[in-house]
């Protein structure tokens, strides 16, 4: 084995270490939280709508737990000790291995969407009076919102997407059946999307 090999694989067995580490203090992490969560709404019953949804807004920083420091203090010492001997095992490897597998299938199928999108026609002046009333109602007139819309003669249910290039992807109004107002009512929801 040569020394590029050596230093790849000890690599490899380093950061399957590490992800497996930090993902088991997330999962724990978010156990808690989730069932604290769960708490707060049970005591409140819908009572407060409010309290519903702020509560939920407590899940956020469970994204970033895997780095918390609870888990060098002395409670969360156990779970440290436990997430590190899985860790330095085979477990560790497949879990990376399959991660980058997921991550792999899930970049090529996005690319074959977002190819199959930018195929699709855009919708044309017979639809602007829809999307200005939409974007309008949405309020979405800033420069930095680009949003593309496109129209697909297949009979599927309208769709939106993107996280940099927004997207909406409408049936052909024809296609749908629905009265104008309607259809603005799919589009405007989609919009809200």
């Amino acid at each position: 084995m040569s020394n590029t090999e050596y230093v790849i694989i000890n690599m490899y067995r380093f950061i399957s270490s590490y992800m497996t580490i930090k993902a088991m203090h997330s999962c724990v992490m978010g156990t808690v939280m989730m069932a604290f969560v769960v708490l707060i709404r049970h005591i409140n019953k819908r009572r407060v709508r409010t309290v519903d949804y702020y509560s939920l807004l407590l899940l956020f920083p469970m994204l970033f737990t895997g780095m918390s420091k609870l888990f060098f203090t002395r409670y969360g010492v156990y779970v440290y000790m436990c997430s590190s001997k899985i860790a330095g095992t085979v477990l560790s490897l497949i879990y990376l291995s399959v991660m980058l597998i997921l991550l792999f299938i899930y970049v090529i199928r996005n690319r074959i969407h977002l190819s199959r999108i930018r195929r699709l026609e855009p919708m044309g002046p017979e639809y602007e009076l829809l999307i200005g009333r939409a974007m309008d109602a949405v309020d979405l007139k800033h420069d930095f919102i680009k949003v593309g819309f496109y129209i697909t003669d297949e009979n599927v249910s309208p769709y939106s997407g993107g996280i940099i290039r927004h997207y909406v992807v409408m049936p052909a109004k024809e296609k749908t059946g629905v009265s104008e107002n309607e259809y603005y009512i799919m589009l405007y929801h989609e919009l809200v999307h």
